[in-house]
């Protein structure tokens, strides 16, 4: 049962790390929770991915070759390759692999289990030692030399990921100067992308190409321009700015290109959208909450609101479309609203961040 736990907590880590790959809402918000935002990047991801993938598969090698049974391990290895893949192909192949890797843990648990109740008491006390001094054998040459390199390997993700928490991910908070206003994101002066200033991320998505960001003046304002064709990423800012000192977000921003599709924009198919603020707010308890702030399509218009379940956690994800339709494309919109209207309740807003992505747009914000 040791063994079958060690294995299934690798397994547990690698579902988790390939979720985080592949932006799913709840994983990422539950690393920000615990003060681990530093690891939303994939030149952390995707190692801690393949390392808790390696482990589980190492795992289940030592335990199978124990009992002479490979059959397990072989089972796994599979799943463990159409895990990985599955970043770059399907997300759906990615939680697949991991089901069939967790098959192979479970069947080879069951072998051993087997095993050891077939051997049953030893009849003679050759048979016994002889049986004894076999298994002891094997459990050393099994046992022995895996389990520091997997102790070596744990240490050193363990050491990784102390240097990266060291690194101060979140510095150079927005935070309240007494000032009755704040500006969270100025693009009236270029700002550098990559890599950005502290206290900002541009958060990629693995098998997603990153929007295009450049500097433009638009119609005589000056502003970031966002651009994406067949890909998508997000631009955000950390803050921690109380709502009852700063109730109202204000921005204005321009649709070049709005989407055309048929697909109905309240389902996750067509949740596709030319722009999106993301925002994240934490009580006083320290629950988190998080929406979008988004420009319709043809359906939604400005005041609507839509929900879809969140596949990780299966609640409803909200979000409020504060401009939308075909016919506001082509020109500034200055937005602004209440953010305890949203909420209606006291929540410390946490972090602020501007999220593009669609098949096809070209937006620009200021």
């Amino acid at each position: 049962m040791k063994e079958l736990l060690k294995q299934f907590s690798s397994v547990a880590g690698a579902g988790f790390a390939g979720a985080c790959c592949l932006g799913v809402t709840a994983a990422l918000s539950l690393l920000t929770a615990i003060g681990a935002g530093f690891l939303i990047n994939d030149a952390f991801l995707i190692p801690l991915y393949l390392g808790f993938l390696g482990l589980s598969v190492w795992l289940l090698y030592s335990s199978a070759r124990s009992h002479g049974n490979l059959a397990p391990f072989w089972t796994g290895l599979a799943g463990g390759l159409v895990a990985f893949a599955g970043l770059w192909i399907l997300p759906a192949l990615v939680y697949a692999g991991l089901a069939v890797l967790i098959s192979g843990s479970v069947w080879d648990f069951w072998n051993r289990r087997a095993n050891a109740q077939y051997a049953g008491p030893a009849r003679s006390g050759a048979a016994a030692h002889a049986r004894h001094s076999d298994v002891l054998f094997r459990s050393r040459r099994s046992h022995g030399s895996p389990a520091r390199i997997a102790g070596v390997f744990v240490i050193c993700l363990a050491a990784v990921a102390l240097a990266a928490c060291s690194s101060g991910e979140r510095r150079n908070l927005l935070m309240p100067d007494g000032s009755p206003s704040l500006v969270v994101m100025d693009f009236r002066q270029p700002v550098a992308v990559d890599p950005p200033p502290d206290g900002w991320r541009h958060r990629t998505f693995f098998r997603t190409d990153p929007m295009q960001i450049s500097f433009v003046s638009k119609l005589g304002r000056p502003s970031i321009r966002l651009a994406t064709h067949n890909s998508g990423s997000m631009l955000y800012r950390f803050t921690e700015l109380p709502l009852d000192h700063y109730p109202m977000l204000g921005w204005d921003w321009f649709v070049e290109q709005p989407i055309a599709s048929e697909a109905d924009e309240t389902t996750k198919a067509g949740d596709d959208h030319p722009a999106r603020l993301y925002l994240k707010f934490r009580s006083a308890e320290g629950e988190t909450h998080a929406m979008e702030i988004i420009w319709g399509n043809r359906k939604l218009r400005a005041g609507d609101w839509k929900y879809l379940e969140s596949f990780w956690s299966g609640s409803p994800f909200p979000h409020y479309v504060a401009r939308g339709g075909d016919e506001n494309a082509g020109r500034w919109h200055d937005e602004k609203v209440d953010l305890r209207v949203l909420y209606r309740n006291e929540l410390r807003l946490w972090r602020h961040g501007l999220r593009i992505g669609s098949e096809h747009k070209e937006d620009a914000l200021r």
